[in-house]
């Protein structure tokens, strides 16, 4: 049996963005589930456009739903990082482990400001006062304040507040 591909085939956005799951389906005969896409090294599981019928399909066939990407970043991460309730769902269900990868997906929520995110892990049961290995020992509502972005104050406001009606605390730094 050969040897399968570890990266994904080039066109691999365009077949998301087309969304046949058989063709989909069918890259895996070449590429390992694990095979990854683009810079970060991502897996389909954490990629913006993978379907959800895709991303079940990758776990039951055996695709490690806490696989990092080259940045320290699980597939719950990159989602929490945008926003995707309904993906970072599927992964919970799937047994996401939610305190996962270098960056975890709560600090990636609060460095995004991504307040629906934010309290979605929260409610789920992620550590607030974990601090980012990587992060310069940041928690995720120093990491929310520290990113602050003038041009998304509506939402550097909202995940603040999320962080600290969970029980973040202001301290000297």
């Amino acid at each position: 049996m050969p040897r399968k591909r570890k990266k994904l085939v080039e066109d691999f956005e365009e077949l998301l963005e087309a969304g046949d799951m058989d063709a989909l389906k069918a890259v895996y005969d070449a590429c390992a589930l694990n095979a990854v896409f683009g810079y970060s090294k991502d897996t389909a599981l954490a990629l913006r456009g993978t379907p959800p019928e895709l991303m079940r399909w990758l776990i039951d066939h055996g695709l490690d739903v806490n696989t990092e990407n080259r940045f320290g970043k699980t597939a719950l991460a990159e989602h929490a990082s945008r926003g995707d309730i309904d993906k970072m769902k599927i992964l919970l269900e799937c047994g996401a482990d939610i305190e996962a990868g270098a960056h975890p997906p709560l600090f990636m929520a609060a460095k995004s400001h991504q307040p629906k995110a934010i309290a979605f892990l929260l409610e789920n049961g992620a550590d607030l006062h974990r601090e980012n290995r990587l992060g310069h020992g940041r928690t995720a509502f120093k990491e929310a304040v520290a990113a602050a972005d003038t041009d998304a104050l509506s939402r550097v406001l909202e995940s603040i507040e999320v962080l600290l009606d969970a029980g973040s605390e202001i301290d000297d730094e």
